[in-house]
């Protein structure tokens, strides 16, 4: 029976509140020792990804310039 009480415990408290410090503590939550953040910072690693492309206007072919053309 303590076998589910302490799965049920780790479900209910102990991870709810390790992610709520989490998010609370932000970027300094993590740590990387120096080597590592210079070497992510040289090859551009990051755990985000790359960054989404900048959205270009789309121009309809049916929308009418200033002129009424």
């Amino acid at each position: 029976m303590s076998k589910i009480t302490g799965k049920l415990q780790l479900v209910i408290v102990d991870q709810p509140a390790s992610i709520g410090a989490l998010r609370l503590l932000g970027r300094s939550a993590w740590y990387a020792p120096g080597f590592l953040r210079k070497f992510h910072g040289r090859f551009g690693l990051s755990e985000g990804g790359p960054a989404p492309a900048p959205a270009s206007p789309v121009e309809s072919q049916y929308v009418k310039d200033s002129t009424g053309v």
